[in-house]
């Protein structure tokens, strides 16, 4: 081949690559931003106007919070503050005796149910039959939430909002609850399903965020980006203030957001968990089991004695919570999964609790109530810590920084299976990365001095080679 031959297609394929890189990058990335507000209140909200400040701490511990967004629902639309939820739920707002932003408790009953259409209970849209205890001749929906109320009521079909975008789709009308959310929400936003395109309370609707996916033709992704007080989710792609590279594991889940948790190490010193953990955006606390539970209580009471409330009584353990500058005594934490390392400070694994204009910090491990669960559901302490990917299409879940949790460090590595791989890892931490960049800079190197090389250099190499025929011997 002339060597005019392969400049041509050199010069080819360098307009080619280039006409694909400047064409990639000019397609507008369809996604949509919502606006975050983090409500915290405690579970005796009135507590604080009746109790002495040193009594109402103890029932700091016993706080809870939600991440919620303003959604539309209705004809005309009814604005709702909505908990954004990515355990296995349904979206659900109230149509009777309503908690919403610009109504009252009889319009949101009239919005819903009259620009609305109740789902039949005989009708094939309601597939198990399982028809509505509140009112039997519609389709119904009930399900219930650990910090939450049990929700009941009927499936509705009904114009829904988020930002610019509106869909219809068939949500949950709530008839009746088994108790208010505290005026921390009106309903739930779910953001479930990462392989099944369905959700069954106990009747199987498509779930909101796929219709949402399909009717906008935007990327299965979701991002969540939280912190203390404020937050945002991006629906249809990344959060565009992820500062850092976005490290990536496996989901282990067929509906839910969960991953392998390998290790937890506080500081240097580290237990093996080997356990499940689900993404919950709708937990207060992160929830394990009780075994775990104890393990990190006597790791503490074995090895750091000498923190705040570690020995006290009560301790961090049992309710106590700490001052700002005891809580900052604690290690950082990290969670070692399959192949990437959380990292996060004290503050995201304590919870910050505001009374009577006085912050305190409970700590943010809680055991489940049945003892047999063996799973850890990483929720608000853990979210506000890092950003987190939902990469519903790749069945993968992404872990980044924002500059609200610029302390939070995020690296890959390898899987562990025994200690002294797991603290050679935390010792030597990107190294690999390090060597594999530098071997593609040198190839890079290479490339252009071969396609930038002198050709009357080229050209004179070539003719004081000899030519050589081999001699044929018979």
């Amino acid at each position: 081949m002339g060597r005019e031959r392969r400049l041509h297609i050199l010069f080819f394929c360098f307009f080619f690559c280039f006409s694909c890189f400047v064409e990639v990058n000019n397609q507008e990335v369809k996604k949509l931003t919502l606006q975050v507000e983090r409500k915290a209140l405690y579970s005796d909200p009135f507590a604080p106007f009746y109790e002495p400040f040193e009594q109402s701490k103890k029932r700091l511990s016993k706080s809870q919070a939600a991440h919620v967004v303003k959604v539309r629902a209705g004809t005309p639309a009814v604005v709702f503050d909505l908990m954004i939820d990515t355990g296995y739920s349904m979206t659900a707002v109230p149509v009777d005796g309503c908690f919403c932003l610009n109504c009252t408790s009889t319009s949101c009953a009239t919005n819903l149910l009259q620009s609305g259409q109740p789902i039949a209970c005989a009708s094939k849209q309601c597939s198990r039959q399982q028809c509505s205890t509140a009112t039997p001749s519609e389709c119904g929906f009930w399900t219930t939430f650990p910090e939450g109320p049990n929700l009941q009521g009927s499936l509705v079909e009904t114009l829904v909002g988020l930002g610019d975008w509106n869909l219809t789709s068939i949500i949950g009308g709530i008839e009746q609850q088994s108790s208010d959310w505290n005026n921390r929400a009106a309903g739930v936003l779910s953001l479930t399903s990462v392989s099944s395109q369905q959700v069954c309370f106990p009747n199987c609707v498509d779930s909101f965020i796929d219709v949402l996916v399909r009717s906008e033709n935007i990327s299965n992704v979701v991002t969540l980006s939280l912190s203390n007080s404020t937050g945002k989710v991006t629906i249809g792609g990344l959060d565009d203030d992820i500062k850092s590279n976005i490290s990536y594991v496996d989901v282990h889940s067929e509906s839910l957001y969960g991953f392998l948790v390998n290790y937890l190490s506080f500081g240097d010193e580290h237990m093996e968990v080997r356990k499940v953990a689900y993404i919950q955006s709708a937990a207060s606390k992160n929830f394990v089991s009780h075994s775990l539970f104890d393990d990190i209580e006597n790791f503490f009471k074995d090895n750091h004695e000498e923190l705040p409330g570690v020995t006290s009584d009560p301790d961090i353990f049992s309710g106590h919570c700490l001052e700002a500058a005891e809580m900052m005594q604690y290690p950082p934490l990290s969670f070692v999964l399959d192949k990437v390392i959380v990292t996060v400070n004290p503050v995201h694994y304590f919870v910050p609790i505001t009374l009577q204009n006085h912050t305190l910090y409970c700590f943010g491990f809680l055991k489940w109530d049945d003892s047999d669960r063996e799973d850890l559901e990483l929720g608000d302490p853990f979210l506000r810590g890092v950003s987190v990917v939902l990469d519903r299409a790749q069945r993968k879940v992404g872990f980044g920084v924002t500059e609200e949790t610029i302390t939070t460090r995020v690296g890959e590595g390898p899987p562990y299976d025994d200690e002294e791989e797991f603290e050679e890892s935390l010792k030597k931490g990107g190294i690999a990365a390090g060597i594999i960049f530098g071997l593609c800079i040198l190839v890079l190197v290479f490339m252009l001095m071969a396609f930038f090389a002198d050709p009357g250099r080229v050209r004179n190499s070539s003719k004081s080679r000899k030519s050589y025929t081999p001699h044929m011997v018979f």
